[in-house]
């Protein structure tokens, strides 16, 4: 992969785990008091977002094809 590209997807990849940890920390915090709804949306969200970001990750990891 080109190098501005492995730059560019490792970023994405750690957003990805800041909205997780920013998603888990905002339901642990008392800043906000969401509904049971609200609280199981946010916390699925958040596992959602961390399985995109593994997903990135092991790609990022895994040898490359050449066709």
């Amino acid at each position: 992969f080109p190098r501005a590209w492995k730059w560019s997807a490792r970023a994405v990849v750690a957003i990805n785990a800041l909205w997780v940890a920013e998603s888990f920390g905002l339901l642990a915090s008392g800043w906000v008091q969401p509904t049971a709804l609200g609280t199981a949306f946010v916390a699925a969200q958040a596992l959602a977002v961390a399985g995109l970001g593994a997903g990135e990750a092991y790609a990022l990891k895994a040898p490359q094809r050449t066709a």
